[in-house]
This record gives C-alpha cells, structure tokens and sequence, in this order.
C-alpha cells in the first residue's frame, strides 16, 4: 500500500495526549505491554546513552520521529538532506541512521550509505519509503527497508535492536 507522507506523520499534539508507544496513526493503544515494552526501552537507550539520525526532507516526519524516540530515552538529530547529514556521522557516531528514500538532495541515497559504511561500519542504517518498490534498492545496498507508514510500537523494537547490535559489535572490538 502507498501512503503519502501525510498519513504517516503522528501529529505532535496526538502524541503528546497518548502518551509514549501508545500513540498510533489514526488510533491509540495502551496497556501494561505497552508501558512495560516503553520502559523496557527506555531503560536500554539511557544505559547505552543512543543517538539516532533521522534524515527527511518533510520537516513534520522528523518531528513525529524524532519527538517518538526521544519521549522512548533516545537522542536525536534530525536533517533535512543527505548533505547536512553525510560529514557529521562518521564524527558523531550515531547508532542508527533513519533515512527516507525519497528525500530530496544534491548527495545520492547510494553515496550517503556507502559513506556511513566506509567510514562508520557500526552503524545500522535503515530506509523509509512508501513505495514498496524502494526495497529493491535497501536491498541493493544492504540496509534495512522499513514501509511506510510505520507503527510506533515497531519503530522503537527495530531502534532498540539496532542499539543492541551496535554494543555488541562494539565490544567485540
């Protein structure tokens, strides 16, 4: 299913009503699965203190992302273009980059990716789209594909896996 960038942003108002995880596009959740899985997460990014880059030209995607990870104990930076983006990750070693296929820019999504792998090969970097036909190039260039529109609940499960694969790999160093 194509979505437009529209049905995928959780309004901020939305959000901050509903609370952490429990906020959905177009309906709420709640429960103690909810809040134990928050705190779960919670607990995870502080101990291992966890930056996220989030790259979007759409200024209220950003927001919703960065505003969901950060309400959840991440840090987030957030970029409107590959070229904002490109020269500060290899110096602040994010854990995880977000990145959406379609965000307009004068560096290519390829570029971006192979940069972040030559020089941070740590970092998890996972495509947004939602064009399902944006897989074929995720797979292409060995990220993870993510479709939009995205349910909080699964973002913040692939956030924290990503936080957990990088410490593992960087004790393994």
């Amino acid at each position: 299913m194509i979505v437009s960038t529209r049905e995928l942003t959780l309004s901020l108002q939305e959000f901050k009503m509903a609370g952490p995880r429990t906020a959905t596009i177009g309906q709420k959740t709640s429960g103690k699965k909810n809040q134990a899985t928050a705190l779960r997460v919670i607990q995870t990014a502080k101990v291992m203190e966890q930056l996220a880059f989030i790259i979007d030209d759409h200024q209220d995607t950003r927001l919703a992302l960065c505003e969901l990870l950060e309400a959840n104990g991440f840090a987030c930076k957030e970029y409107e273009s590959f070229d904002e983006a490109i020269d500060v990750i290899p110096r602040d070693h994010p854990c995880f980059v977000l990145v959406d296929f379609h965000t307009r820019s004068s560096v290519s999504i390829e570029s971006l990716v192979a940069n972040v792998k030559r020089e941070n090969p740590e970092v998890w970097i996972a495509i947004m789209s939602g064009d399902p036909r944006a897989r074929v190039a995720a797979d292409k260039m060995g990220t993870l594909f993510l479709l939009k529109p995205i349910e909080p609940d699964q973002m913040l499960e692939i956030c924290e896996r990503f936080c957990r694969h990088r410490a593992q790999s960087l004790q393994g160093n």
